[in-house]
Formats: structure tokens, sequence, C-alpha cells
């Protein structure tokens, strides 16, 4: 019976040549969208990761404050600095935690050879780079061990080789921070930021050797991976905070609590509200919101072919103000033409309308962001 049915379907296939062909075609290009779609998801998926792996995954970051409520006594407006106690106060306290960092910070000129320039430098943890995901170029991270020997080693990020040792080898060379020499063990890779800590442009130390360069009491910021409910961890860093600072937990300005995700997620919700207020179409918001993803998927993979670091000001002017403030007017234009629409025009017809009424001034409005982006870049770098 299956010899039979095989014969007849060769025989069918040579029968009709033309329909076999154009069939086999459809089914491997049916596959071959399957594969091109699954490559796509993949790669806006990696695109975004690489965006957003210079926060780290679950991730805190705890940032000192000012009161703004009355507690136990105390008024409001008291300054709550972070010092080297809180480390051990949340290690106490705090469920979840996987990793725990301090950060001191400090610009300082650092220099090498004939060659200097003023860079961030932060006092850290061995176990820093591993929350904020930091891959190495060359070398090693500091060990365990230097932070408690105050031993003078550094990293560096990509922008401040290039600037100071222009393509030569970087490791093992000494570079004078503030006076202060500091072995270089370690070169990030370049990478894209999402924030305005350029991981490019900075300098690393183990937090033991800081103390060289400023008094490390006090802290600039707690960092922190946790695993598990982000919630919990958020309220019970901030009920540690607040028995041992005499301040209200509910006082959200007494220490500032940025949660990576969590943030993000508020982000794109405030501004999907935003947008429906404004449009006054939850559709059309939803379309304009979904396109902020996207054009920022579109806006890394720019800045990663030409070196840009992500910063508020990239960010703004490529990513919002060229491709999702194009899009807010596209979609209130289209919602105008689409309420007003005259008899007989259907609604694909009022939207390629309304598009046409706003390209040109779009795409004139796009070159003066390109203009005015591409002198900001070249004439402060």
């Amino acid at each position: 019976m299956i010899r039979d049915l095989g014969i007849q379907a060769y025989g069918a296939l040579r029968h009709n040549k033309r329909r076999s062909i154009l069939t086999m075609l459809g089914m491997a290009w049916g596959i071959a969208t399957v594969v091109l779609l699954l490559a796509y998801g993949a790669g806006f998926e990696s695109g975004l990761w690489i965006a957003f792996r210079s926060f780290g995954t679950n991730l805190i970051f705890l940032f000192p404050g000012r009161t703004s409520l009355q507690a136990g006594g105390t008024k409001a407006r008291n300054e709550v600095k972070l010092s080297v106690k809180d480390l051990d106060y949340v290690r106490a306290e705090v469920p979840l935690l996987k990793r725990l960092s301090p950060e001191v910070f400090k610009q300082c000129n650092v220099a090498y050879g004939t060659r200097s320039s003023t860079y961030g430098v932060s006092g850290v943890y061995a176990n820093y780079p591993k929350m904020r995901r930091m891959d190495f170029e060359e070398g090693t991270p500091f060990s365990e061990a230097d932070d408690f020997t105050h031993t003078r080693v550094a990293f560096i990020g990509a922008d401040v080789k290039k600037k100071l040792f222009s393509g030569q080898n970087a490791i093992g060379e000494k570079i004078r921070v503030d006076g202060i020499s500091y072995q270089i063990i370690g070169v990030l890779k370049h990478v894209i930021n999402n924030n305005d800590d350029n991981l490019n442009g900075h300098v690393y130390v183990p937090f033991s050797a800081m103390s060289d360069l400023k008094d490390t009491y006090y802290l600039n910021t707690i960092v922190m991976e946790y695993e598990g409910d982000h919630a919990k961890v958020v309220k019970a860093l901030r009920n540690s905070m607040a028995f041992h600072h005499s301040f209200d937990p509910k006082d959200q300005r007494a220490v500032f609590v940025f949660d990576v995700f969590a943030d993000l997620l508020e982000g794109f919700i405030l501004v999907t509200i935003v947008l429906l207020i404004f449009l006054g179409n939850m559709r059309a918001a939803l379309i304009t919101a979904a396109i902020i993803p996207f054009s920022m998927l579109i806006s890394f993979l720019g800045m990663r072919l030409f070196g840009i670091s992500a910063n508020l000001m990239s960010l703004g002017a490529i990513d919002f103000g060229m491709i999702v403030d194009g899009a807010v007017v596209m979609m209130e234009n289209s919602v105008h033409r689409l309420e007003e629409r005259r008899p007989g025009e259907s609604p694909l017809e009022s939207v390629r309308n309304a598009a046409r009424e706003v390209a040109r001034p779009m795409t004139f409005a796009v070159i003066i962001i390109i203009a005015v982006a591409t002198y900001t870049r070249f004439y402060f770098v």
C-alpha cells in the first residue's frame, strides 16, 4: 500500500511539474520566513539585552537622600548619608541578596606619559564587575584579596584606553590618578550604556585603595544583586535604612532606591498614560508606545556600530527625538484626520493623507536633530 502511494505521488509530481516546483518553493519560503521571524525575535532580544546588560540583572542601587517627612521627633530635610556601617546592616537585615558592593566616586585627573584627561574614578569591591555584567577586552578585574590589601591596581573603560594609549598595550602599565600610581590589570570592552554612567570613560580601583583619593567612610552608592521578589527586597532595604537613620520608611526621598526592571516597567506605563492623555485614543497610544522598544533597538544598533555611548543626550536625540517624536506626530495627525474624514473617504485614505501632510515637516525636524546631534558629538569629543 505504501509502495502504491509512493508511485502515485511520484507520478503526480512528474505530471504537474510547475505546480510541484511552486509548492516546494512555497514550503521552502514558509520555512525561511519562520526562521527569519525567529532570528528577528532573537536579534531584538539580543539587542535590548546588550543595551541593558550594563545595568545587570536584578540590581538595586541605593543612593543617599534627604528626608521629606518628620519621624521620631526629627525634622524634615535632614540629610541621610550612607556609610560603611550600612553595608553590615544590609547584609544582616535584607533577604535574597546575592552580592553587594559599595561605590565611592570622584572625578580625577588620569594621566599616562604626556597624555591626561579627567575621568570618573570609582572604588568598588571585586564582585562589582559581575553584578554590572562587565566584559573584559583584555586582562582581568581585581581579586577579592585586593579589597582588603590596599593594592593599587585598576581596570579602565575602552575610551580611557583609546585616549591615553592610542592602541598601545595598556596591561601592566601604570597610570597616575591625581598623582598616585595605579597599575592597569584590565580593559573593558566597549559597551552601549543606557544611562549617564559611561562605563567606557571610567576607571575602577579596589575599594580599599580608593582611600588614597577620597575618604571612603561615606558612600555614594550601594549596589546589590538579588534573586526573588524585588518588592520584598526593596521593602526590607527601606525598613533597615529607616531604622538605622531614624526616618519614616514611607519617606521615598530619604534614600533613593533604583530597581532597574521595576523602574523600566513604570516608565513604559507612564509613557503610555501620557500618550493616552494627549492622543485621546487608547489604540493610538498603545501603537505609539509599542514603537519605543523597536526605536530603542534601532538606536542601540546604530550607536554600537558607530561607537556612540548611550546617555540622556544621545538617546534623547536619536531614539525619542528622531523616531518616537515622529511616531507621535504621525499618529496624532492620523487620529485627527480619522475623526474628521470626508464622506466617501476610507480610513486607509485618511491615514495616507495624514502621513503626506506631516512627512515634509517631520523630515526637516529629523534633519535638524541630526545636524545638532552631529555637531554636538564632534564638537565636544
